[in-house]
């Protein structure tokens, strides 16, 4: 986690403050799955711009790829605030929260992103 702050601090020293640019450079680290960076480069994005809820959602993604549930579904559910809308949101909500024995909860979230299209 260091690293992550090391690399927002120095992406601020030299003016590395392009929103679009820090998501870009998350996609692209999760396509050669570099995920641990991918993440890094998301929370970059939301230094920048924290009411994305693309950023939220891909931050979650890399969390629980990670194994790290809690922290994806905090990520899940401040995406879902901002796009309650976002099918993809609650489909991953719902895996994450299997993952965390919250099968009821899953279900609903299930049943929210088939209502939404998924």
């Amino acid at each position: 986690m260091n690293e992550a702050f090391e690399l927002i601090e120095r992406a601020s020293r030299i003016s590395a403050t392009r929103f679009d640019v820090w998501l870009q450079r998350g996609f692209d680290l999760m396509d050669e799955e570099e995920h641990e960076k991918a993440c890094w480069c998301f929370e970059a994005a939301l230094e920048i711009n924290p009411a994305d809820p693309t950023a939220w959602l891909m931050r979650g993604m890399m969390e629980q790829v990670l194994g790290r549930s809690e922290e994806a579904l905090v990520s899940l559910e401040r995406s879902l605030d901002l796009d309650p809308q976002r099918a993809t949101s609650w489909a991953l909500a719902a895996e994450v929260m299997e993952t965390l024995g919250r099968y009821d909860e899953a279900r609903l979230c299930r049943e929210t992103a088939t209502k939404l299209g998924l």
